[in-house]
């Protein structure tokens, strides 16, 4: 499929996976400008989500890796200004953006149950990696944020969504295997107030999280939640 000329990639898997390998070739900030960049288009592309949906999923693993190293390497500036304040933005608008992408194909409500349920999965893993991101940075993680994440737990609380198996090949989202388990993972970083601790104590709040998730119980009603927080 033809995509715009802004776009640098068309919108089919081997025309990603040719430009994904290229970034490759590039400084890691420049790759992740790039992709960054790229990202912005593809919110604006007119493209059926059902096509766009395996495009998004594929950009996930590069889009976490950069926001991962990224964050890691701007926490460790002891003079966090200048170029350490764009790489910081930067870890941070990947996943959101990427996230928010993901809810657009949701909101189009034109994906079959199975791909909603991956899209509001991938979604959803997003959104915690980037709320980590504020929190490194001591911003204010994103109220859109939380608000998508109370309508896709609405969303996949009516569908009977929450606790099916969630099947993916990223190592990094293999830790919660359905999306409750992702909610509750993101919840219960956001109880531990990491805003309060050092930036190596934030990543080691992030694991503790993703490892201990399942002990944590919901029990707000989905049909009165507003936000998650």
């Amino acid at each position: 499929m033809a995509t715009d000329n802004t776009l640098p990639f068309e919108l089919n898997p081997d025309a990603l996976a040719g430009w994904l390998d290229s970034l490759s070739l590039l400084p890691h900030a420049q790759a992740a400008h790039q992709l960054n960049q790229a990202l912005k288009q593809l919110k604006d592309e007119k493209c059926p989500p059902k096509e766009l949906l395996p495009l998004l999923v594929n950009l996930t693993p590069l889009t976490v890796h950069f926001s991962n190293s990224l964050s890691a390497s701007a926490a460790t500036e002891t003079d966090f200004s200048g170029k350490s304040v764009k790489i910081g933005k930067l870890s941070m608008q990947l996943p959101r953006q990427l996230a928010l992408i993901f809810c657009q194909a949701i909101d189009s409500k034109q994906l079959e149950p199975a791909e909603q349920n991956t899209a509001i999965f991938y979604a959803l893993q997003l959104i915690g990696h980037a709320i980590r991101c504020y929190c490194l940075f001591y911003d204010m993680p994103s109220a859109t944020l939380w608000q998508k994440s109370a309508q896709l737990y609405k969303l996949a609380s009516a569908t009977g969504a929450l606790k099916l198996p969630q099947a993916t090949k990223f190592s990094e989202f293999k830790t919660q295997a359905d999306i409750e388990s992702v909610i509750k993972r993101n919840l219960l970083f956001s109880l531990t107030s990491p805003r309060l601790y050092k930036a190596e104590e934030i990543f080691h709040l992030f694991q503790l999280a993703n490892q201990c998730a399942h002990l944590l119980d919901i029990e707000t009603s989905a049909d009165t939640m507003d936000s998650l927080l």
